[in-house]
């Protein structure tokens, strides 16, 4: 298993892309998932993606059940909200095995779509841990149809953004989800954390539950302040871009340290 991508809802897609733009990231049109009744946009890296997502047909959303109405709902906040991460596997029957071993009763696999601006069309299955995807410590998991179907890219970045390395999840029991990632396939690193190529998952006590940030490498952590328009930084450089927490880290450091 490997992470696929971090999905980000906005209540105004274009501004949202926007935003991200203004702060060095290559922002694509993504395209339409009738299914949900949500239109998306993507920012390519080279193993994996982001994924900025909004309702466009608040009526099929609505019909898509919880995965529609719990989207809805943080939509209505009118800010982004980092909602969901998506790990990639080779066969969504067997995750879903696991899944009901775990203790996680899994919602599918069920085929989705979208629906590219050229007006081609992606498929892939879906399992989801329990009702929803969204605002949960649990990933949800994705087998496509065709190898990097997704979005990853070789995509260059102004930020020199190479790919996501690391995202933080909230949980009241992170010694649990730790142990029922590994249990699904993640490596462990610690009690608390795992392992998920190319990134690290880190969960952290909290009441507010999913994802709190996401880690990305970048070339250079100077040009990458500099995009942002900061002269001094730190490291990482944490960055709020629309009210989504974004560390950003040395690309050449971060490999170093990868054991």
């Amino acid at each position: 298993m490997r992470l696929d991508h971090v999905v980000v809802a906005a209540a105004d897609l274009d501004a949202a892309a926007a935003a991200w733009a203004r702060h060095g990231f290559d922002v694509q049109p993504g395209g339409t998932h009738p299914q949900w009744g949500t239109r998306n946009a993507l920012i390519r890296f080279e193993r994996t993606y982001i994924e900025l997502i909004t309702v466009q047909d608040p009526a099929a959303a609505r019909a898509a059940g919880p995965v529609g109405s719990v989207l809805l709902d943080v939509l209505d906040r009118g800010s982004q909200t980092l909602v969901g991460y998506a790990v990639a596997v080779d066969d969504a029957a067997a995750i879903a095995h696991r899944l009901e071993a775990a203790g996680l009763a899994p919602h599918g696999p069920f085929v989705m779509s979208r629906e590219r601006p050229d007006g081609s069309r992606l498929s892939w299955q879906l399992v989801v841990p329990g009702a929803r995807p969204w605002l949960t410590p649990w990933p949800f998991f994705i087998a496509w149809d065709g190898p990097q179907a997704g979005g990853a890219s070789t995509t260059r970045h102004t930020v020199g953004a190479r790919d996501v390395t690391g995202l933080t999840v909230c949980a009241r029991d992170p010694a649990q989800v730790a142990d029922r990632l590994h249990e699904l396939g993640a490596q462990t690193l610690g009690s608390t954390a795992v392992a998920c190529p190319p990134a690290t998952i880190r969960v952290q006590a909290g009441d507010e539950l999913g994802l709190a940030d996401v880690t990305v490498t970048v070339d250079d952590l100077a040009v990458a302040a500099a995009q942002a328009g900061m002269q001094e930084h730190g490291t990482p450089l944490t960055l709020a871009i629309a009210g989504v927490a974004v560390r950003l880290v040395d690309h050449a450091i971060a490999t170093a340290a990868d054991p």
